[in-house]
């Protein structure tokens, strides 16, 4: 992806190849990132993408960049019904 690459240019190849073409159950996502503008758009073109991919985000968290435990966000991902991998 570019340096002047869109949030929807890079998340539509990466979601389709990765989720769609190779892990063909996988339905319901999860979003975890940092809590800032970048990750929040790209969280937008995901559930965007999603929805036309026939899928959807069962859940999303953001945190504060610099975050070192991810004890609670994986205990918050563990109770949502995305697609265990």
């Amino acid at each position: 992806m570019g340096e002047d690459a869109t949030p929807v240019e890079g998340i539509d190849p990466a979601v389709h190849e990765v989720l769609v073409d190779e892990l063909v159950e996988v339905r319901r996502w999860f979003v975890v990132g940092n809590d800032y503008v970048w990750p929040r758009h790209t969280a937008r073109s995901a559930r965007h993408y999603a929805r036309e991919s026939g899928g959807r985000v069962a859940g999303e968290v953001y945190l504060p960049l610099g975050t070192e435990d991810f004890e609670p966000v994986l205990r918050h991902v563990e109770r949502s019904d995305a697609t265990r991998c």
